[in-house]
């Protein structure tokens, strides 16, 4: 009896698993492909976003049980936070931490050197509050003022940059002291007057002592991480692997961890839910009504003017705004919305009808924002 046919078949069964093994160690080795700080960082992104939606919506009695691995939300959310950590992180790190140092000679007035601190800690923070707690339609308007603080860093970096490189010449020895502080002194006042207009519009309404902790955290961590890098370049090499090395880094260490899940926690509960749901946070001032169609066998059941709390791959959280409980007291943490949970298996459409914001209107029934 020929063989020819069963060894051909064998032999073709063996090419597939061979090149699903070779597939399933191409996938297996992908992450080698990526350097260790990057998956370092993603990994520290992935975690605080994943601590502060557990822990603020946790808060609503909405418990996550999707297992589904990679959740694009945790990352939105962990990034912002890492954005925010680090805006102020690095002023404690590089400025407050090095504050002798700012005063030594540059060639420049000294007091140059405190300005452009300034002006490289208020910037950042004021361009990043803008855009991250103001309303999506906010930058949108037509007022100049809103969006010149946008812009007005790079200018005045360009600013300050041509005014030291015509100064630089020996015919404005005389005149160089003036003209540097001038100009830091005007930039500093344009960046103050634009962040009085634009947070006199915006009214961000803070948990004043959650941020002030939330602040306070952050900054103990950097002059902590500042702490250790000092000493430890100050220890022999010799005492790499000793035992007082050993203690040093794990004392300084668990401060630091410490104050970053402190941080997290405060931020959880004291900015997270101030940012516009839009924009990755919990802010629902502003947010969508969506019109849910369910199927049903006796006809279509249809639900309005709900509120999306809180979204798996499976499930839809949803509110509804009623007076006395509405956006603006989940916001400030006066009230709870009442979460009413969806299959999306259930679900036969969903409308989403965006609000008129420019016009007044919001989830905010008793009240405005």
């Amino acid at each position: 009896m020929s063989m020819g046919l069963p060894s051909s078949v064998e032999t073709n069964r063996l090419t597939d698993e061979n090149k699903e093994l070779q597939g399933y160690s191409r996938k297996s080795s992908l992450m080698s492909h990526f350097p260790p700080w990057f998956i370092a960082a993603f990994a520290t992104i992935y975690l605080c976003g994943y601590l502060i939606e557990v822990l603020f919506y946790s808060y609503f009695g909405i418990v996550d049980t999707d297992i589904q691995l990679l959740k694009m939300n945790y990352i939105a959310t962990g990034s912002i936070f890492v954005l925010t950590f680090l805006l102020i992180f690095c002023p404690c790190f590089f400025y407050i931490a090095n504050f002798r140092a700012m005063f030594a000679n540059v060639g420049r007035p000294i007091i140059s050197n405190v300005v452009l601190a300034l002006i490289g800690t208020i910037w950042p923070l004021s361009a990043f509050a803008v855009t991250m707690f103001s309303p999506v339609w906010f930058l949108h308007s037509s007022e100049f003022h809103r969006v010149l603080i946008i812009v007005l860093f790079p200018l005045s970096l360009i600013l300050y940059m041509t005014t030291a490189t015509i100064i630089s010449h020996k015919w404005f020895d005389k005149w160089k002291n003036v003209v540097v502080v001038s100009t830091c002194g005007l930039i500093v006042t344009a960046i103050c007057v634009c962040d009085y207009y634009i947070f006199r519009d915006i009214q961000i309404q803070i948990n004043k002592t959650l941020t002030i902790f939330f602040v306070l955290f952050v900054g103990v961590s950097a002059f902590t991480a500042k702490r250790l890098s000092i000493r430890l370049n100050n220890l022999s090499k010799t005492l790499a692997h000793s035992i007082e090395y050993i203690g040093f880094v794990s004392a300084f260490g668990l401060t630091i961890v410490v104050c970053l899940f402190l941080s997290i926690f405060t931020y959880a509960y004291g900015i997270f839910p101030i940012i516009p749901n839009a924009k990755g946070g919990a802010d629902y001032t502003f947010a969508p009504r969506l019109t849910i169609t369910l199927k049903d066998t006796s006809g279509n059941l249809r639900q309005s003017g709900l509120i999306q709390i809180y979204a798996t791959s499976s499930t839809i959280y949803v509110a509804v705004a009623r007076l006395g409980n509405d956006a603006c007291s989940w916001r400030k943490r006066k009230t709870l919305p009442t979460i009413i949970e969806f299959m999306r298996n259930e679900i036969k459409m969903i409308e989403i009808t965006p609000l008129d914001a420019k016009s007044g209107e919001t989830n905010c029934v008793e009240s405005g924002p």
